[in-house]
C-alpha cells in the first residue's frame, strides 16, 4: 500500500511530536490529520484515523505533563514561606472533650394508674419508687401479719386482687376446666399484666405446679382447685 504525501507528513509530524511533546504544535497536527485522512480511500480511513488519534492523544498528555511541571517549578513556594502552626496556636481550635445532655431527648414515664381506659398488656409494669421509711414500715407490718392473704392484699395496695382471682377462675372454667394452662398462655388469654395474674393466682387458691427450670415462667402450670 502506497502512502499519500499528506499521510506521510502526518506520521512524520506525529513522530516528531512524540519525541518533543513540549514543542509540538497541536493545532497543526489536527489540521494535518483532517487533510491526510480525507485523502485516503474510505476502506482505509477508519484504521488510519484510529491510530492517528491514539498518537495525538499521547502527544496531548505528554505536553500537558510538561506544562504542569513547568508551572509547578515556576510557582513552587520555598519551604520558608509555608505557614507553620505550633501546638499553642492550634490548642484553642481543637476540641478536647464534649458532653451532651440527653435528658431533653428522654421521654418521661407516664403513670398507668391514671389511664383507666388503657388496655393492659402482658409487659406492663406497675413498679414505682418507694421511700425508705415507707418500705421499712411495710416490712414491719408484713412481719407482724400472720395471715398471708391479708399480707398480699397490703402489697397490692389500691388494686383489687380478689377481682383478678375471679377473672382467672372464670377464664379457666370457660377455656380449661379440667386441664392445666401455662402462665404465659393464661396472661395472654386474660389480657392482664403479669403482676395482676400472679397476685390473683396467689390469693385465689389455685393449683400451681412448677415443671422444668425454676426460673422459666413457661414451666409454671395452673389448674382449677
Amino acid at each position: 500500500m502506497v502512502m499519500q504525501p499528506l499521510e506521510q507528513d502526518l506520521w512524520q509530524a506525529l513522530k516528531d511530536a512524540l519525541a518533543l511533546p513540549q514543542s509540538a504544535d497541536l493545532k497543526r497536527l489536527c489540521h494535518l490529520f483532517d487533510w491526510a485522512i480525507a485523502q485516503l480511500p474510505e476502506s482505509q480511513q477508519l484504521d488510519a484515523a484510529g491510530k492517528a488519534i491514539e498518537q495525538i492523544s499521547v502527544v496531548y498528555a505528554l505536553k500537558a505533563d510538561c506544562l504542569l511541571a513547568r508551572w509547578e517549578a515556576t510557582h513552587e513556594a520555598p519551604e520558608s514561606s509555608l505557614p507553620v502552626l505550633n501546638a499553642e496556636a492550634l490548642d484553642k481550635w481543637l476540641r478536647q472533650s464534649m458532653s451532651i445532655d440527653l435528658d431533653v431527648f428522654v421521654e418521661q414515664p407516664v403513670s398507668k394508674r391514671s389511664k383507666r381506659n388503657h388496655q393492659p398488656q402482658a409487659t406492663d409494669s406497675i413498679a414505682a419508687v418507694v421511700e425508705q421509711v415507707s418500705l421499712l414500715e411495710m416490712l414491719d407490718q408484713m412481719a407482724a401479719e400472720p395471715d398471708p392473704d391479708q399480707m398480699m392484699r397490703q402489697l397490692a395496695g389500691e388494686e383489687d386482687p380478689v377481682k383478678w382471682s375471679m377473672a382467672i377462675r372464670q377464664w379457666l372454667r370457660e377455656h380449661a376446666p379440667a386441664e392445666s394452662v401455662c402462665l404465659p398462655d393464661l396472661c395472654s388469654g386474660l389480657g392482664m399484666p403479669w403482676v395482676e395474674v400472679v397476685l390473683g393466682l396467689l390469693l385465689g387458691e389455685f393449683i400451681l405446679e412448677q415443671r422444668g427450670d425454676f426460673y422459666s415462667t413457661g414451666d409454671v402450670w395452673i389448674t382449677l382447685n
